[in-house]
């Protein structure tokens, strides 16, 4: 062991618990944990999430990438540095910005809401194929709005 090795902290151990995913027990997208967590763990919880919503395999994100699966899960378990490039490709293909993914953008749906509870009812009734199309409207409405700001 190198005198690097000694001086580092060790690695914290999660428990699974059984979600199998960072999504919290009501479906949330992880939030950060305050000044405690670090950037990297940050970017890792939420591109899982991203992932996860987004309907895609690691091996399918890695191929898209043009990465090894096992890179794509080393960078979800926060264990891998993460490049501007590929955070960039990440947000693009998860539809989303990259300011959420390094947490600079909170994240602005209320869980509690009645609305997002019924949105989440009724995503959860349709095939992969409508999801897909839904995400993509989505995804269409969410650019205009960033260009319209």
């Amino acid at each position: 062991m190198t005198n690097r090795e000694r001086s580092r902290p060790p690695e914290p151990r999660h428990e699974n618990r059984g979600q199998g995913s960072n999504v919290t027990p009501h479906g949330e997208a992880p939030t950060d944990a305050g000044p405690m967590e670090s950037l990297r763990e940050t970017i890792a919880k939420r591109l899982r999430f991203a992932r996860e919503i987004s309907g895609l395999t690691q091996g399918q994100v890695a191929k898209l990438m043009r990465l090894h699966r096992p890179t794509v899960s080393e960078i979800e378990a926060g264990r891998r540095r993460v490049s501007a490039d590929e955070l960039t490709q990440f947000a693009q293909h998860y539809h989303t910005s990259v300011a959420w993914l390094t947490g600079e953008q909170p994240d602005i749906a209320d869980p509690s809401d009645d609305q997002i509870n019924l949105a989440a009812r009724e995503l959860s009734k349709l095939s992969k194929d409508d999801l897909d199309r839904v995400l993509r409207v989505l995804a269409v409405i969410r650019a205009h709005g960033e260009t319209t700001v």
